[in-house]
């Protein structure tokens, strides 16, 4: 809810919304008079016990009685708008001595704005046409956030950036931390705690929050103890969490494998039996070894390609298809080394990949075995699973390169089943409505793999 208040708040104040201030002067004279139709304000004050707004068709700022009949029509209109209120504690909820004027703006008014503002991000004061933001700018450009901050501190109301944020969830999160570990969460507790991690998820997606998390100290303060937790709901999210923060983002996987976590993830695969759990567990593995040969090094020589083998033989369908994938992707980051151009630059990352020694682990430690039992028992047992034969066999055309011994051992009896898999996606098509035949995909892999083993038939010795 914070972050939610914290963007809505950001965007009332470039759309040129904001909450008037309330005036301590007693003059009587130049107090406002409402009556049961909308008027213009101007400069009077505001009494007590009446309906403010902001005109969006005019700018002008209005005001008139509360209609204590209105209609359910009107009402329902308010519960879908957004409000601010000055004057209000955060803390208590209570209202200090400051009279209430709230400005309302509807949901898809707001995401009209909101959708306007990001149009005009990164264009100059003169580039951007939108006269509602002519208050923003100034004879240097648009106002800088210290200046946001103080005309919302002049409200009673705050603005806080990215990293104000994740620290002040840092916070709450340390009150739990040795309540976690113990086991000894309330409900509202493990709500409270669940929210936390969340939020933290929503902001570490960005580069520079998932590096501020990692420096943070994230991997030791939160999820470590939240992956020794014996609540699922709790290590999912903080598996969800490490995800986010890992992908794609170098420093972090980093600090992710510096904390041991490559090891931590392959053993709660190995012994939780939570289809969710195992889930989010390989979604995290994936991420933090995806393009980051050091902590493929880590995940060879810890058993992991033999632990995915093991899921294959037997397994839940779910997690079989994260590993296929994964493994599929860490085949598929060795073959793309051949399209770098750079030759010094291709040599340097020939020899990283080269140390994790992938191809030949994945024949020692059985990978390549058990994928093919896999999909011997899938074709012969269930042919309706076509989504997951079609990254299995997607896989297969990847890894036969490393996995060709075992393939040539089992080559007759997969090559019956490509046959008979053949004749089901020909004779029962399935067409979509634009009269695609959905089948084409799966028809054109198995065609491959009949010619990739149709070659393996000349070399038995292999």
């Amino acid at each position: 809810m914070h972050q939610i208040l914290t963007l809505i708040l950001a965007g009332l104040v470039c759309c040129n919304f904001f909450v008037a201030a309330i005036s301590d002067e007693k003059n009587e004279s130049n107090i406002f008079v409402p009556t049961n139709e909308w008027q213009p304000i101007g400069d009077k004050i505001l009494p007590h016990g009446i309906h403010a707004r902001i005109n969006l068709q005019t700018g002008v700022k209005e005001a008139k009685l509360i209609d204590e009949n209105e209609t359910r029509h009107e009402k329902e209109k308010k519960e879908n708008s957004l409000s601010v209120v000055a004057g209000q504690d955060r803390d208590t909820g209570e209202n200090d001595a400051t009279d209430q004027v709230e400005s309302k703006i509807s949901l898809d008014e707001l995401k009209v704005k909101l959708k306007k503002i990001k149009s005009d991000v990164g264009k100059s004061p003169q580039q951007s046409k939108d006269p509602s933001q002519d208050h923003l700018r100034g004879t240097g450009g648009f106002k800088s956030l210290s200046e946001l901050k103080k005309e919302f501190a002049a409200l009673n109301l705050t603005i806080s950036t990215d990293s104000e944020v994740l620290s002040n969830l840092f916070e709450r999160f340390e009150s739990y931390k040795d309540t976690i570990t113990l086991n000894d969460l309330d409900p509202s507790q493990l709500e409270d705690v669940l929210e936390i991690l969340s939020e933290m998820e929503d902001l570490v997606h960005q580069v520079d929050n998932g590096r501020l998390f990692a420096d943070l100290q994230g991997m030791t303060r939160v999820i470590s103890p939240c992956l020794n937790s014996t609540q699922d709901e709790v290590k999912s999210e903080a598996l969800k969490l490490l995800g986010a923060a890992v992908q794609l983002n170098p420093s972090v996987q980093l600090k992710a494998l510096e904390s041991d976590l490559v090891k931590k993830l392959l053993h709660m695969l190995s012994i939780n039996n939570a289809v969710g759990v195992k889930s989010k567990c390989m979604f995290a593995l994936g991420a933090l070894t995806r393009n980051f040969p050091p902590a493929q090094v880590t995940l060879v020589k810890n058993g992991g390609l033999e632990l995915f083998g093991n899921i294959l033989s037997n397994g839940d369908f779910q997690i079989q298809t994260r590993i296929i994938l994964l493994v599929t992707h860490l085949m598929t980051e060795r073959q793309d080394l051949e399209r770098i151009s750079d030759n010094k630059k291709k040599l340097e990352r020939i020899e990283l990949y080269h140390s994790t020694n992938f191809e030949r682990e994945l024949v020692t430690q059985k990978y390549c075995q058990n994928m093919v039992h896999l999909a011997i028992k899938s074709m012969q047992i269930n042919h309706e699973i076509d989504d997951f034969h079609e990254i299995l066999y997607e896989s297969m055309i990847s890894l036969a390169p490393a996995c060709k011994k075992e393939f040539a051992i089992k080559r007759e009896d997969l090559l019956s089943e490509f046959k008979k898999m053949a004749v089901k996606y020909r004779d029962f098509p399935k067409v979509n409505d634009d009269g695609e035949n959905l089948n084409a995909r799966h028809i054109d892999l198995i065609e491959q793999l009949q010619t990739l083993f149709g070659a393996l038939q000349q070399h038995d010795e292999l």
